[in-house]
């Protein structure tokens, strides 16, 4: 729907206005990276949004949609 469309052209542009320095290409180590940890027995399986070279090593951003809480 349009109210859907609008809300996520409004986060992408904050996104990109409050965190521009993020998405320098030069910095940018991995998008979408999968990762799987072995917690106790237990395998946890998921994926790292972005993985950026940051000043002490590699950072690793999650990105969050939907509303505020």
């Amino acid at each position: 729907s349009n109210k859907f469309k609008n809300a996520a052209i409004k986060q992408i542009k904050a996104l990109v206005r409050n965190y521009s320095e993020i998405f320098n290409s030069d910095s940018i180590h991995s998008v979408e990276e999968p990762f799987s940890i072995n917690l106790s027995n237990t395998i946890i399986n998921g994926r790292f949004d972005l993985c950026r070279k940051g000043k002490k090593g590699i950072e690793i951003i999650d990105f969050k949609t939907g509303d505020e809480k």
